[in-house]
Parts: C-alpha cells; structure tokens; sequence
C-alpha cells in the first residue's frame, strides 16, 4: 500500500507491506535454490583501479540457498487425511564472506616503542597534575619515561598493528588493510493450518532464524586493523503466531490472533580490546579509573592524525513482543464494515546507551615543536616533516604524548547505562468500504490509537535509572522564565544553568534529587552539603545518594536518612529535606 490507506491498516506511516506465508496443500510440493555471488564475477572499484600499485578486487564469496515443503499432515493407519491438516516448512540459509581495504594510519618501525623519525617533545613540566610546556625534545623517549599504562598498551595492543605497507614522505603511517567479515544466516519456518469445517479454520507457525557475524573491526566501529576491535554478534530471533477465522455466513467473517516476537542483537569483543587478551592493561589500570570498568575491555584511545583504539560493545539488546488482535468483517449491501482492535505489550532491554564505562582518554598533538620553537635560544627543529623537515607530524607527537601518560581528556561513565523500557499500546478502528455505484467506491472511516508513555524499570526494585526527575517536588515558582522568542532566560556558565535573569528564585535543580558521584573520593558528603546550603531542594523533598559501600557519610543538617538499601559495593541512601509539606 501507498500514499494514504484504510484504518483498518492504520499505526504506522508510509509504505506498508502485508505478507501471508504459503501454506501446505493436499499435495506435497516442495523446492531447493541456490543463489552464489564471487568476487571473480565483478569488477573492481575505480579507486581500488586509480591506485599505484592497484589494489586487487576483494574477496567475495557470497551463498543463499534453501528450500521449501508442504503438504497434508499424513500419518499411515493412524491420520489418514488429505484435506484437514496441512504443513508448510521452509529454510533459508546464507554464507558470506567478505573482505574490505581500509586505510589505517599506524606508528612506523620503532615508533610504537618510542623511537621518531622527527623531533617531538620528550619531556612535559606538569603542576599539579596540571599540564606544562615541554623541557626536552628528541628524537627517542627513554624506557624510564613511557608510563606504565602505556607500555601495557604498547605490548598488549599497538605491538599487534601491522607496519604502514603504503608510506611516503607526505605520509610514511598509510597501511592498506584487508579486512575479512562474515555474515551467516540462517531462518527456519513451520505453517500448521487446520481445518475444522467450512466455518472455521485455525492456523499456527514457528519461525527461528540466528545471523552470527564476525565484524573484523568491530561492531559500529570499523577499526581499519585486524584483530583488535574485532566483535562476534549474533541476532537471534523467534516467532509464534496462532490465528483463527470463524465465517457464520457469506456475510460475516470474524478472525483473531495472538502473536509473539523475540529479536536481539548480542555482540562481544572477541579482538585485543577484550581484558582476557590485554591482561598487561587491566593490571597497569589498576584503581586508577574512577568507576567500575564494567564492560570488560580497554578504555578508548583517541589519538590526533592516528588509528587509535576503540569498539563497541559488549552489546546486548533484547526486544520482546506481545500482540493480540481481532477484526470482524460484515457486508450489509453494498457496504464492507469492519471493525476491530489490536493491543501491543513491548519490552525493550538494552544496554551502552551512552556514555563509555570502559572509559576514553584522547591525546592531542600539544607541545609538538615547530620551526619558531626555540630551546635554550635554539631551533628545535626546521621544516615541515612533510617537505622533508625535521619537525614532527600531528600524528609523531600526540603517540609520543601518548606514551609520556599526557592525555588531553578523559571520559567514563559511572556505570553502563541500560535500558529495560515497557510500553503498551492500543488501537481500535471501524471502517466501511461502501460501493455507491459499480465504478465508484468509497472507503472512510476512523482509527483511534493509544500511544501509552514508556516506563523504565532498569534500577532495584523495578525503579528506573534513566530517570532522575521527579515531578513531585518540582515547583514552578522555581522555574525559568520564558523570554518571548520562545527561549529559556538561563545564564549558563560552563554549559551549566546557573541563575535566571527575571526569576531570583530560580533552582536549576528544581525537581532534580539523584547524586551518583564518583566513588570514595568524598564528593558524595560535598554534593549533599551543597544541595542544602544552595537551597536547590523543596522542603520535604526526597535526596538519593549513590556511594560506594564502605564510604562514610557524616549526618548532614537539615537532611534526614530515612532508607538505605546495600547492591554489592554500592549502598543507595534516602535523605528527606527539612519538613514534608502539608498534605
């Protein structure tokens, strides 16, 4: 269907298709394909043409066969029978194989350990933890320099990069990688319809289908380095329909149904990045991440002109369906009525929704010397690395900082943000197809859906975690005002609402009662103090505390606990503010 269609189709907008399986007939018919594709058939890409030398065509081999069967449900001297039950089964299955040429850009000979073709800067003079300039440059870092997390890095990860097998003097890091993928598929389907009389027919189907895949620079990441970032991903799924149709007369059609779903993606980090194959940089990580590294592989590494380190996953996203429906169809005339409804219960489970909790350190290329750089009242270095200078590529300097531990940023999640979302929908029609003459028809009618809010049960208790507002305490004398464009008067400073120019009052917390601060550290006391000294909390209002286990909270005045619930090493507490207002 296209373009505007009848209620009775209705919820979603576009194109719609409707696909009725085959079923088995008094007969047994049934069929085998095959379907092949390879890479000795097709031609090669232009660029892959344009390049000297030319890059070969990519491997391809790609297989879809299968087949299918139906008939009557025969059994001898048992069930007899060619014109009440009937079967249908199919099966399909896929293999592929592909490979791709991604261009990495990788450390040369000797450069992963710390040796450079140009001059970099070897040495920061840091203050408190705060970056300095540079106080010596080189051509080599020394063993005694490189941070310990880095060399764990180096062995565990970079020692694994290919070396640039397409360098020139403009870019001596340019690797051509070749990348193989998998893609399997497979889908089995079983039809059973039965006949119980010219009034009524039931029918009912099981479908099972599994697509294993191996992503070679991982999954949603495509890392242009083998053996890495690479994830292993499955999305397996299943269906059970059972359908009834019930015909009293030529004129009175009534059928119902139920049908449930289950689909996933399930993806894992089978590469280097994995814990169990990067043991050197679990142990160098020690404790010094803020949070919990619950995802089980190496934090992210973003490095300014280079390849770097990051995937995705583990991923694991769950989607179950239940759907019941009925439709009932009378013809009065020369009219079509139908009516019917249809009810959704949807729970969707899935988890990285954002945020990394693996964490994610960047290195940028600061500090790296050019020809107006002077040392000790001299040239550091002269001429671009790309002109065939001495001074260094983006690319030299942000590894070298990366193996002096001189990070630009770093991110983490408190936690791997996960979803367990429900939703609940209905939907009820009545539509009449009405034949005014023989070469004019009309259809109206009207479709009334109920689009239900989702809720989120993903915390204890069936609480949610992605939520941290609670209606309840939110007072509008609070509120920001609204300018007459339409926008909120907010000053923000650092991206953070403070004050509101035509509302003293203002609380940018207004309604605001969850602290998940970094553990141990002593910010969970600081965060509770500074709700109560700003005033940010309604008198009666509700605080929750996230710490780790053993921390101590001193009492804070003005903040009663009045709950505490322990989850492995994390302890939630419950504060109430003040007075409960009058009810």
């Amino acid at each position: 269907m296209r373009g505007a269609y009848d209620a009775e189709s209705g919820r979603s907008a576009g194109a719609q298709v409707n696909v009725i399986t085959r079923s088995g007939t008094s007969d047994i018919h049934g069929g085998v394909y095959e379907f092949f594709r390879n890479n000795i058939l097709n031609a090669n890409s232009f660029f892959n043409n344009a390049t000297n030398p030319v890059v070969q065509r990519p491997v391809l081999r790609y297989n879809d066969f299968g087949g299918t069967i139906g008939g009557p449900v025969w059994i001898p001297k048992i069930y007899e029978q060619r014109n009440k039950t009937f079967f249908f089964f199919s099966e399909e299955a896929r293999r592929i194989v592909t490979y791709s040429n991604p261009t990495a850009t990788v450390p040369y000979s000797g450069m992963a350990n710390g040796q450079f073709n140009h001059v970099v800067c070897t040495q920061w003079a840091n203050s408190n933890g705060a970056p300095g300039a540079c106080t010596a440059y080189g051509t080599s870092i020394p063993t005694t320099s490189i941070d310990p997390i880095a060399a764990a890095y180096v062995k565990d990860l970079f020692s694994k990069f290919p070396l640039p097998n397409a360098a020139t003097a403009a870019s001596p890091f340019t690797d051509i990688t070749t990348l193989g993928n998998i893609f399997n598929f497979r889908e089995d389907m079983i039809k059973i319809d039965h006949v119980f009389g010219p009034k009524l027919t039931v029918n009912g189907k099981f479908l099972h289908d599994s697509n294993p895949t191996v992503e070679a620079g991982g999954l949603f990441t495509s890392l242009p380095v083998n053996g890495i970032a690479t994830t292993s991903t499955n999305s397996p799924g299943h269906q059970y329909n059972i359908a009834g149709t019930f015909t009293p007369n030529a004129k009175l059609v009534i059928e119902a149904g139920y049908r449930y779903s289950y689909g996933a993606i399930l993806s894992s980090v089978i590469g280097a990045e994995n814990f169990s194959q990067s043991p050197d940089v679990k142990t160098a990580l020690g404790s010094v991440l803020p949070f919990e590294n619950l995802l089980g592989r190496v934090p992210t590494i973003t490095l300014t002109g280079g390849t770097g380190i990051s995937t995705f996953g583990p991923y694991d996203d769950f989607n179950v369906n239940h759907t019941v429906y009925g439709n009932v169809t009378k013809i009065v005339g020369s009219h079509t009525l139908k009516f019917g409804a249809i009810y959704y219960h949807y729970n969707k489970h899935e988890n990285q929704l954002t945020g990394s909790n693996n964490g994610s350190f960047s290195f940028d290329a600061q500090n790296a010397p050019t020809s107006a750089t002077l040392f000790n009242g001299n040239p550091v270095c002269t001429g671009t690395a790309a002109g065939g200078g001495t001074c260094p590529f983006s690319f030299e300097q942000s590894y070298a900082n990366f193996l002096l531990g001189q990070n630009s940023t770093f991110a983490q999640a408190s936690l791997d943000v996960t979803a367990n979302i429900f939703d609940n929908q209905f939907e009820y029609y009545g539509q009449d197809t009405w034949r005014v003459r023989k070469n004019v028809t009309v259809t109206y009618g009207i479709r009334h859906s109920f689009f239900r809010q989702p809720t989120d049960a993903s915390g204890a208790n069936g609480s949610s975690r992605l939520v941290n507002f609670d209606p309840a305490l939110y007072d509008p004398a609070k509120a920001p005002c609204i300018t007459a464009s339409g926008a909120m008067d907010v000053k923000l400073v650092n991206g953070v609402p403070t004050s509101s120019a035509c509302n003293p009052n203002y609380n940018p917390l207004n309604g605001l009662i969850f602290a998940d601060p970094p553990y141990g550290k002593g910010f969970g006391e600081k965060a509770l103090k500074s709700l109560v000294q700003g005033d940010w909390i309604n008198a009666g209002g509700i605080v929750v505390l996230e710490e780790i286990e053993k921390a101590t909270v001193p009492e804070i005045v003005d903040l009663t606990l009045i709950d505490e619930r322990t989850y492995g090493e994390t302890k939630v507490r419950f504060y109430r503010f003040g007075s409960a207002p009058a009810e």
